[in-house]
C-alpha cells in the first residue's frame, strides 16, 4: 500500500519544532494531512512485546547476568516491567551443561553450570522480566538438555517463558549436520529432545523452531508441533551480511519493501492457524551489524517503525540481539566503568514503551512525501496518540493532524539527534538515559488551532504525540 493512501497503524516519529513556529497554520506550509480515528480498535500494544537477546556464552561471564548488575537491570526495567530476555544465538551450539564442572572437550567452548543459572535466575527476578532459553541441539544430547531444563524450571519457575531446542537449525547444513539436513530431520530431533525434557519436567514450556530465514520450515514445524509449543519463533534481520560494502542506512529503510513482506506473510499464516509468532532474534544487519549503520540514529528510526508495524501484523514480540559490545547492540558495556550504556536502538524501544497501554487505530495520511510513516493509537485512558517517523535525513515535514473530535491540546516526545548518521547524542524527549536508568524527558507543547494540531517533523526524527 502506498503511504499516500490509508495507513493502518504504521508509525514512526520526528523532531518537533512547531512550538517555536506557531505560524505553521498557514495552509501553504502544510505538506501532510493526518486524520486519526477512534475506532475500530486494532491490535493492543503490550509492554511484554519488548525483549532483548544475548548470546548463550555470556552466561560464562559472572558479571553480566547477576542480581548485582544494577546498571543493566535498571536499563531493562526502564524499557518494560515485564519484558522478555532471550539467551541463545550461535554460541548455544557450543555450550555444555555441567552439574559438576570439568575440563571442556571439543567442540564445546564454555560450560553452563548451576552457579551460572542461579545468577541468571536472580538477574531475571530482579528485572521482573521472563526468560526464553535455548539448549544445545547442534552438539548436545536429549538427556543432558532434559537435566539442564529441569534445573532451569526449578530455579526460575513461572519466569521461564519458553525453552528453545537449537538455534537456526535451517542453517545446520553449513557444518552442524549433513548438507541434506531438512525440516523433517529437525522435527524428528526436536521431538526426541521434547520427549526427554517432558519425561523429566512435564511442565517445561517449549517454543520453536527459531529459524534464521526459511518460512517453509516455520510452516512445517507449525503443522507438526504447533500444539506443543507456547509460541512459534523466528528471526528477522533487515539485511546483510554486515560486511557488504554496498549496505547503508537506506538499506534499512528499503527492507520494509524488500524483506519484511516475507515476515508479514509468515505472521498472517500463524495468526490464521492460531499460533502466536515471536521474533526471538532481530536486528539491523546479520553477522554482528555494521559500524556507522547499525549504531546510528538511522537504525533507531528503522526500529521505531518496525516495532509498531509488527504489532499491526499481529506479531507477539521481538527480542533485539546484542551483547556487551558490537555495532548493533541496544545496550553496551563501558570497558572502563563496567556500567552499561544505551545505544540508539535502545531509544526506539523506549519510544515504543512510552506509547503505553493502547490499541492501534486507523490513520489516514494525505501527502506526496513517501518518507513519512504514521501509526494511530487510542490509549486505554481514551486519549488519541500518534507515532510519526521522518526517514529523510534532509527534509522536514509540516503536518496538520485532526481527529474525529476536535483537539484542545497536544504534547510530543521526540526521538532525535543532530543527523541521521549520529552514533552518540541520541535522545528521547531531549534527554539521554544514563547508566542507572535515570531519564528526565521533556514533552513539547504543540500548536492547536480550530481543533487541529500543527507540528513540524525535523529531518531524521521520530515523535510520539498525545492529544486531548
Amino acid at each position: 500500500m502506498n503511504r499516500r493512501d490509508v495507513l493502518i497503524g504504521l508509525g514512526a516519529g520526528g523532531l518537533v519544532a512547531c512550538a517555536r513556529t506557531p505560524r505553521i497554520t498557514l495552509a501553504q506550509r502544510i505538506n501532510a494531512d493526518v486524520s486519526l480515528a477512534r475506532g475500530p480498535k486494532g491490535a493492543q500494544l503490550r509492554s511484554a512485546f519488548l525483549g532483548l537477546s544475548f548470546e548463550a556464552n555470556q552466561l560464562a561471564d559472572a558479571a553480566t547476568f547477576s542480581p548485582d548488575n544494577h546498571s543493566l537491570i535498571a536499563l531493562l526495567q526502564r524499557l518494560a516491567p515485564d519484558g522478555s530476555l532471550r539467551i541463545g544465538g550461535n554460541s548455544t551450539e557450543f555450550g555444555v551443561w555441567q552439574r559438576q564442572p570439568s575440563a571442556l572437550a571439543a567442540p564445546f567452548k564454555f560450560a553452563i553450570t548451576p552457579a551460572a543459572i542461579d545468577r541468571l535466575a536472580g538477574f531475571v527476578e530482579a528485572t521482573g522480566w521472563r526468560l526464553i532459553y535455548g539448549v544445545n541441539l547442534g552438539h548436545g544430547d536429549p538427556e543432558r538438555a532434559a537435566d539442564e531444563v529441569a534445573y532451569l524450571v526449578e530455579r526460575l519457575g513461572e519466569r521461564l517463558e519458553a525453552v528453545q531446542i537449537g538455534n537456526e537449525p535451517d542453517l545446520y547444513y553449513r557444518g552442524l549436520r549433513p548438507h541434506d539436513y531438512s525440516v523433517d530431520h529437525y522435527i524428528a530431533e526436536w521431538r526426541r529432545y521434547a520427549q526427554a525434557i517432558h519425561a523429566q519436567t512435564p511442565s517445561a514450556p517449549l517454543a520453536g523452531p527459531d529459524v534464521a530465514y526459511r518460512p517453509e520450515w516455520i510452516n512445517a514445524f507449525t503443522q507438526a508441533c504447533g500444539s506443543e509449543v507456547r509460541f512459534i519463533s523466528d528471526h528477522y534481520y533487515a539485511s546483510g551480511p554486515a560486511n557488504d560494502p554496498d549496505i547503508g542506512i537506506s538499506t534499512l529503510f528499503l527492507s520494509e519493501r524488500l524483506h519484511y513482506p516475507q515476515l508479514r506473510a509468515v505472521a498472517a499464516r500463524n495468526q490464521l492457524a492460531g499460533y502466536p509468532l515471536r521474533i526471538t532474534e532481530a536486528n539491523t544487519l546479520y553477522n554482528g551489524g555494521k559500524p556507522n549503520v547499525s549504531d546510528t540514529l538511522g537504525a533507531a528510526l528503522w526500529a521505531s517503525q518496525l516495532l509498531f508495524q509488527m504489532n499491526v501484523d499481529g506479531i507477539r514480540g521481538i527480542n533485539f540481539h546484542g551483547g556487551p559490545s558490537g555495532p548493533y547492540t541496544p545496550i553496551a558495556r563501558d570497558a572502563a566503568s563496567g556500567l552499561w550504556q544505551p545505544r540508539p536502538l535502545y531509544y526506539a524501544m523506549l519510544l515504543y514503551a512510552q506509547a503505553g497501554a493502547a490499541h492501534l487505530v486507523d490513520v489516514k495520511v494525505q501527502t506526496a512525501n513517501t518518507l513519512l510513516c504514521a501509526f494511530g493509537l487510542l490509549g486505554e485512558d481514551g486519549k488519541s496518540k500518534l507515532v510519526l517517523v521522518n526517514q529523510s535525513g534532509a527534509l522536514p515535514i509540516d503536518l496538520r493532524v485532526s481527529g474525529e473530535q476536535p483537539f484542545t491540546s497536544a504534547r510530543a516526545l521526540t526521538l532525535s539527534a543532530s543527523s541521521l548518521w549520529r552514533i552518540d547524542g541520541v535522545t528521547l524527549g531531549g534527554s539521554a538515559v544514563d547508566a542507572n536508568g535515570h531519564w528526565q524527558p521533556q514533552r513539547e507543547t504543540l500548536s492547536v488551532d480550530s481543533g487541529s494540531a500543527y507540528l513540524t517533523l525535523s529531518p531524521a526524527s521520530a515523535m510520539l504525540v498525545e492529544f486531548e
